[in-house]
Parts: structure tokens; C-alpha cells; sequence
């Protein structure tokens, strides 16, 4: 008796954080944004827009988002391409977790002309808290270009697409939040340094930049 009511007890609890969920859901408002909300010139740290927003000749597919950015950041010699998809409001085929965002080749483009080399997991830091996002190599028209990619939902970051998922339910039921960023960063390989280089320069980038774009987004949703 005792075990059976355990269980139906963890079926309510579980009942009440769905319906919790969809409550929160429901009561949030779809937040209208343009494309211009996310490519004001952001400068800080000696980046800033180059003269010329062109960016890398790669560039990742991003979809359903409310808002894109695709511009190049440069700091002395050195530059850096963004691409981002923001999700005001997420929702089935408007979300950041989707199989259609990802590191292969934007809509429309020359899928045989990229290629990803390498992929692999490391530790970068953001707000003084070291976390493991995906970095790679791709090669494009025989450019190669390093590329950290990530997820931000809510507040949480990520780039591993189950724990995304779960900080999804987290931001609903702790944050009241459906907001959520695609984000990838991307930096020529220029010469022997390789890796090593670019992913120093990815971060002095993520710690000058990122916290910029992460503050506007916090507060369209105040």
C-alpha cells in the first residue's frame, strides 16, 4: 500500500510540473523583435564592427529564429565572424535546439564546399565560470576556420543539445523564461599556431562581447 502510494504520489508531482510548464508557457508573451535588436555596434574590450561587415565566406544554418546576426568584429589585425539566432519565445519549429541549426552550411548554400575536420569538446570560460561547449575546425573553399558553437537558454548555458533541453523546463518553471540563443563564433586559421591561437582569440572576443549581447537579451524579457 505504502509503495503504491508512492508511486501515484510521484505521478501527481509529475503531473503538476507538466501542466506547470504549460501553464508558464501559455502566460508568456511572444516578444517582438527585428532583426535590428541584435546587430546594434557593439563595442567593448578594443573590438568593435569592421569598416566592412562582411563575414566569413562559411557560415552555419540558423532557422526559425525572430532575430539573426551575422556580422565580423575586428581587433586590431584580427577578426571574428557571429552568427545568431534569437528565440524570443520558443516554440515547436521556432526553438534553438533544432536538428536545422548546426555547423553544416546556411540554406541555399554549396553543402560539397564545407567541410567539418575536427570536432571536439573544451573548456572555455564565460562570466568567470569555466564550461564545456563544441569547438571545430571546418575547411571551406580551402579556408579553414576555428568555430565554438553553443546554446543559451534562459540564463543556462550549454552546448549539449539534452541538457538544453532540460534547462528549457528549468527556465520555465524557475526563471519564467522561453527565451533562448543560438550562438557561433568563428575565426580564420591563419598560419602554424592553429588552434591554439584562434580558440585565445575566441575568448578575449566571448569575454568582451558575449556579455553585451547576453545583457540586451535579458532585457527584452524583463
Amino acid at each position: 500500500v505504502d509503495r503504491s502510494m508512492t508511486i501515484k504520489g510521484l505521478v501527481v508531482i509529475a503531473i503538476t510540473l507538466l501542466l506547470t510548464v504549460i501553464y508558464v508557457s501559455a502566460q508568456q508573451s511572444d516578444v517582438e523583435v527585428s532583426d535590428e535588436a541584435f546587430v546594434a555596434e557593439l563595442k567593448a574590450g578594443g573590438w568593435s564592427h569592421c569598416d566592412r561587415h562582411e563575414v566569413a565566406d562559411w557560415r552555419p544554418g540558423i532557422v526559425g529564429a525572430s532575430a539573426q546576426t551575422a556580422d565580423r568584429y575586428c581587433k586590431g589585425n584580427e577578426q571574428v565572424s557571429l552568427f545568431l539566432g534569437y528565440y524570443p519565445h520558443q516554440k515547436q519549429g521556432n526553438e534553438a535546439v533544432n536538428q536545422l541549426n548546426s555547423l553544416n552550411p546556411a540554406e541555399g548554400e554549396d553543402f560539397t564546399a564545407s567541410k567539418i575536420q575536427t570536432q571536439e569538446m573544451i573548456s572555455a570560460t564565460f562570466d568567470g565560470q569555466a564550461r564545456e561547449i563544441e569547438a571545430s575546425v571546418i575547411v571551406r573553399h580551402g579556408q579553414a576556420y576555428r568555430v565554438w558553437r553553443w546554446y543559451r537558454i534562459g540564463s543556462q548555458l550549454t552546448s549539449n543539445t539534452i541538457k538544453a533541453k532540460l534547462y528549457e523546463a528549468y527556465a520555465k518553471l524557475l526563471e519564467n523564461r522561453g527565451d533562448a540563443l543560438f550562438v557561433v563564433i568563428a575565426t580564420p586559421v591563419t598560419d602554424s599556431s592553429g588552434n591554439a591561437k584562434a580558440d585565445r582569440l575566441l575568448q578575449d572576443y566571448t569575454d568582451n562581447i558575449f556579455p553585451l549581447i547576453t545583457a540586451h537579451a535579458d532585457n527584452l524579457v524583463k
